[in-house]
């Protein structure tokens, strides 16, 4: 299921210790993962300093590219869900200098309303709120 979800554009969660594997090497001292999600290819990891998005490029997969969003640069972000008749809910994060938000859909509310807790955290306590 959550290979055909990945296809449909929806981001499925992952295990923390899994995403440490990929991730890991990126990470500064103390900073942690709290919450790792992941499409066909490409993963999304929100830590406690920022958010890190995987971009797996190429049909080998081999190449891949790595996005830092601290989150001292968000400037705001929403979630919509469409109700407990919908199983898609989509997180949004608009980012300083940036016209456009950056726009994730998850197969569950479920995600977005702890990605939106993280974020909240995240962003609050770095003076943004």
């Amino acid at each position: 299921m959550a290979i055909i979800q990945g296809l449909l554009g929806h981001a499925t969660g992952v295990d923390v210790d899994e995403a440490k594997e990929t991730f890991g090497g990126l990470l500064i001292r103390n900073e942690e993962i709290l919450g790792a999600y992941k499409w066909s290819r490409d993963q999304v990891v929100f830590t406690t300093h920022r958010i890190i998005h995987e971009d797996v490029k190429g049909l080998t997969g081999k190449k891949k590219s790595f996005l830092s969003i601290p989150y001292s640069s968000v400037v705001k972000f929403s979630k919509e869900g469409a109700g407990w008749m919908d199983v898609d809910a989509e997180l949004r994060i608009w980012v300083r200098d940036e016209d456009e938000p950056i726009e994730w859909e998850f197969r569950k509310s479920e995600a977005v309303n702890d990605l939106f807790t993280i974020l909240s955290e995240g962003v609050l306590s770095n003076g943004n709120g």
